[in-house]
């Protein structure tokens, strides 16, 4: 397995899968305040973790065009431009996640 490159992307992933089973139980169902609170939260990592899904499905593509790219020329064509797109991901992905880090 890759060592995470954007651990604070994963854990903000963690934190949001976490607040929608939250969500979901019947205790904060019935409590209006803590509905408002995890909705709020959810809200905050909803970017983030948009931005972080796109990267790891372009990341994923990306290393299955280059596994093809060797039967098929058309999946080397497409490992490139894949390979723009995870370069263009990983800025977002880590910018949303630490928007105060220096580029």
């Amino acid at each position: 397995m890759e060592v995470e490159q954007f651990p604070a992307a994963q854990t903000a992933l963690e934190e949001y899968q976490s607040i929608e089973q939250q969500m979901a139980s019947p205790e904060v169902v019935t409590n209006p305040d803590k509905m408002r609170k995890l909705g709020r939260r959810h809200a905050e990592l909803g970017a983030i973790v948009s931005a972080y899904q796109s990267y790891t499905a372009v990341r994923d593509d990306l290393e299955a065009a280059r596994e093809m790219a060797g039967e098929d020329p058309e999946f080397a064509d497409e490992a490139k431009r894949l390979e723009a797109g995870a370069a263009g991901g990983r800025g977002e992905a880590a910018e949303r996640a630490d928007p105060a880090r220096p580029r």
